[in-house]
């Protein structure tokens, strides 16, 4: 774990410094952006060998199709494809960490959170919808739903898994959505400064978290 660590987090600052130094380091965006799912994808196969198959299965699923994303998201004029290479990913997520989820509303300790994060979704749809082309308005839609849903499904892992698993998983779904909100608002709503950097640091260690997490509770 502590060589992968050290290896992705120095791919993710080569992004980093790429993506604050365009257009010049354009070419570079193009190296470090993939290698970062390439790497954890790497890294998770050979650390689970897919021993609970199914399980195991989504969460390479997830991380290959948010590798598409990445991908998509770097060339102008595919923004639905990335949009869509990340759903699947959430959906995979959501499949992956739903066995491991009591129901929704089950837990009482959990009603405050659980209101949190419909309150937030809401919001972020109403600061964004108004500025989205009517096309766009009913993907957006079901593209936060769904990453609002893998939220909860994640924090319904309370007390199911071990704390440490539940801690790691909760605060990269927590990070994966801000990175989003932030894409929808710098791309919708208003561009603000550093937010490519800010969304791929978010971005990046949300979901070094959510896989550490996931094997936290199965290594």
């Amino acid at each position: 774990m502590k060589k992968f660590t050290i290896l992705f987090f120095i791919i993710l600052l080569g992004d980093l410094v790429a993506r604050a130094m365009q257009p010049s380091w354009q070419t570079a965006e193009y190296i470090f952006k993939p290698l970062l799912m390439i790497s954890l994808g790497i890294y998770f196969i050979n650390s689970t060998l897919l021993r609970d198959v199914r399980q195991s299965q989504f969460i390479l699923a997830a991380i290959i199709f948010s590798l598409l994303g990445d991908v998509f998201l770097m060339f102008e004029g595919y923004f639905i494809q990335g949009l869509a290479s990340f759903l699947m990913a959430h959906i995979f997520y959501i499949l992956a960490f739903r066995t491991e989820a009591d129901r929704f509303f089950s837990k009482k300790e959990l009603l405050v959170p659980t209101l949190g994060v419909l309150i937030y979704g809401m919001i972020l749809l109403y600061i964004v919808l108004p500025n989205v082309d009517s096309a766009l308005k009913l993907p957006i839609t079901v593209y936060a739903l769904t990453i609002l849903t893998m939220l909860l499904i994640v924090l319904y892992r309370h007390k199911m898994v071990p704390d440490e698993s539940f801690r790691w998983v909760i605060w990269g779904a927590l990070l994966f959505v801000i990175s989003d909100s932030m894409i929808a608002i710098s791309k919708f709503v208003s561009s603000f400064p550093l937010s490519g950097v800010l969304i791929m640091l978010t971005y990046g260690i949300g979901q070094y978290l959510i896989v550490e997490g996931y094997l936290k509770n199965k290594t």
